[in-house]
């Protein structure tokens, strides 16, 4: 017996306005944490940026109460119309092509993220079909607002990903649509999705990977110490290229240059060991040269790029409260054995499993 939504239940979709951004930020990620943090991180990156993207948005659609039980997708939403019936928003940004474009949060997230045999559960929900509506919405507005503002030849930035053997999906579609560290419990709508312009197709997914939450107290974050003969620094621009050559994760030097790094370095000036924190603020290519390994040094890179995320992503957390938790998160491969005893050591546990998935939406349609 199929289960049919409720007949008053509507989608009320549209772009979060940036006077909203914080009070959205405060009042509806937060209190899904730590669930919702890729999300809560990315939105702060983009609150914070000095040079944002002008494509970049954050996006909502929510489930509401109404007879006329149509979806509404235009200009920016009203949050006070947001109740506690099921939504799901994101931040989209399609001008990285083959790296990270869309980010998620779904409240039902906060409920299954962590079971066993969450897909089957998600899908046995009463609430399935309302699920459904919201992230097929999510993927209609990608699909109609955002890839038809984009060329069909591909960006330097894709091709130079594709010249040096990073993972990208060939051919180049521009409606290729990377969603990244997507949760278990969505990757069900991204493989099931069905628009007007046909199926959707699942161009590539990583998965599974391990998400790690780090939850940890100020005081200590404020502790961390170089290792003698050894100083903090950050990674200058003569260092990215290195950066990119050392890790097989799809990111440009363009990139790069916009997130956040901690680098150890020896007393010649040479980084020995370094990370990055991603636009969600994920602990990320943590790197230390082969002479300089098995001294915890990733351990030491990994602490101190959790101090620098409260400043970074501005942070509600009052750093002057020494018991105040910070949360920090990195994804991690099931077969990467080195990185989980990483994240072991300073504390991680993995709570759910997410994906990098693209699928291929389509091309708007003609009207």
């Amino acid at each position: 017996m199929s289960i049919q939504p409720p007949v008053d239940i509507a989608v009320y979709a549209g772009q979060i306005p940036p006077s909203d951004h914080e009070v959205f930020i405060l009042n509806y990620l937060q209190p899904l944490l730590p669930y919702s943090l890729p999300l809560y991180r990315r939105c702060q990156f983009h609150r914070k940026s000095s040079k944002p993207s002008a494509t970049g948005e954050i996006w909502i659609a929510a489930a509401v109460k109404d007879q006329n039980a149509t979806i509404h997708d235009g200009g920016s939403v009203d949050l006070s119309r947001i109740s506690d019936l099921p939504w799901v928003a994101a931040h989209i940004d399609l001008t990285n092509a083959g790296q990270t474009q869309v980010w998620t949060c779904a409240t039902w997230e906060a409920q299954h993220a962590g079971e066993n045999g969450q897909v089957e559960n998600v899908q046995k929900s009463p609430h399935f079909i309302v699920y459904q509506r919201l992230m097929d919405a999510l993927f209609e507005h990608i699909r109609t607002s955002h890839v038809k503002n984009l060329s069909h030849d591909p960006p330097v930035q894709w091709q130079r990903l594709r010249d040096d053997g990073k993972i990208v999906s060939l051919p180049y579609s521009r409606s290729k649509v990377l969603f990244g560290t997507i949760a278990e419990c969505l990757w069900t709508f991204l493989d099931s999705y069905n628009s007007s312009s046909g199926s959707t197709q699942v161009t590539r997914a990583d998965r599974p990977y391990l998400k790690y939450i780090v939850e940890s107290e100020v005081r200590t974050l404020r502790q961390v110490k170089a290792p003698e003969g050894l100083h903090f620094a950050p990674m200058q621009e003569q260092h990215l290229q290195t950066i990119v050559d050392r890790t097989n994760i799809p990111r440009t030097i363009e990139t790069l240059r916009q997130l956040p790094n901690a680098g150890l370095f020896n007393s010649d000036n040479m980084p020995v060991a370094w990370g990055l924190l991603g636009k969600d603020a994920s602990l990320s290519s943590l790197h230390t040269e082969p002479e300089y390994r098995r001294r915890g040094l990733a351990e030491t890179i990994a602490n101190k790029l959790m101090a620098e995320q409260i400043s970074a992503f501005q942070d509600a957390v009052d750093s002057n409260d020494d018991a105040a938790i910070v949360y920090s998160h990195a994804d991690v491969s099931t077969s990467n054995l080195a990185s989980s005893k990483v994240m072991e050591k300073i504390g991680g546990k993995v709570m759910w499993r997410v994906a990098w998935i693209e699928v291929q939406l389509g091309e708007p349609m003609i009207v």
